[in-house]
C-alpha cells in the first residue's frame, strides 16, 4: 500500500474502538478518526482539491488538526506544515512560498485568503466518508516540513510516502520498539519532524495510544 495513510487505517481496522489520540477536549478512537478524517477528505475533494496540490496548514496540535493532515495526504494532496507561533512574516512567507491551492487556519491567525479550519471541520460533517482511492507511488510527495532556519530563512523539506512509512518501521516499531501495548506522549510540535513521527505515525503505525 502506496499511501502513507491509507496504510495506517488499514492497519487498524481491527481495533477501531481503540483509543488513538486524546487532546484538551477529549479522545477519539481509531474507527472515528478514520471516519473524521475522510469527510475532511471529502470537504477537500468537492472545494477542488486533488494529488500534488499543495496546501499549507496553520495549525496548533489537536485531533481536528491531524485529521486536516491525514485528509490531505490521504486525497494524493502535499501537508506543507507551518508553525502557528512563528512571527506573522514568517508565517505568511511559509504559508504562501509553496504556492498552495489551499491555506487552512486557525481562526486567531490573521491570514488573508485562507480558510479557517473549524468551518472545514463543521461543513465536513454532513459529508458521506471519502473512498475514492487515490493512485500514489511511495516516491510520491506527500509532506514539506520547514527547517528551523539557523542559517537565513528556514527551507522547505520535501518528504514522500516511503520516508514515512519506513521510518515508522525501522525506526518507531523496530528501534524504539513501540507497540500496541504503549500510551505515547510527546511535546514535540507537529510542524517538528520529530513530532509528526513520535506524535502521530510511529504510534498509529503500531496500533499505539
Amino acid at each position: 500500500m502506496n499511501n502513507i495513510i491509507e496504510l495506517l487505517f488499514e492497519r487498524n481496522k481491527s481495533n477501531p474502538d481503540k483509543i488513538v489520540f486524546t487532546d484538551n477536549n477529549g479522545t477519539i478512537t481509531y474507527g472515528e478518526f478514520e471516519i473524521r478524517t475522510r469527510r475532511i477528505a471529502s470537504w477537500l475533494t468537492l472545494n477542488g482539491i486533488t494529488k500534488n496540490d499543495r496546501i499549507s496548514i496553520v495549525l496548533y496540535d489537536n485531533i481536528d488538526t491531524v485529521a486536516v493532515i491525514s485528509a490531505t495526504v490521504l486525497v494524493g494532496a502535499v501537508a506543507c506544515m507551518v508553525n502557528p507561533r512563528g512571527k506573522k512574516d514568517n508565517i505568511i512567507h511559509q504559508s504562501f512560498f509553496v504556492e498552495p491551492k489551499l491555506v487552512i487556519k486557525e481562526s486567531a491567525i490573521d491570514i488573508d485568503n485562507a480558510v479557517d479550519v473549524g468551518t472545514i471541520v463543521q461543513e465536513s460533517y454532513i459529508l458521506e466518508p471519502w473512498h475514492k482511492p487515490t493512485i500514489t507511488n511511495v516516491n510520491d510527495l506527500a509532506f514539506m516540513l520547514w527547517t528551523s532556519g539557523t542559517t537565513g530563512r528556514g527551507k522547505a523539506v520535501m518528504q514522500n510516502h516511503k520516508n514515512y512509512i519506513e521510518t515508522s518501521r525501522l525506526v518507531g516499531v523496530e528501534t524504539i520498539g513501540v507497540s500496541n501495548k504503549d500510551k505515547v506522549y510527546t511535546t514535540a510540535k507537529l510542524f517538528f519532524a520529530i513530532g509528526m513521527y513520535a506524535s502521530f505515525f510511529w504510534p498509529m503505525y503500531a496500533s499505539a495510544e
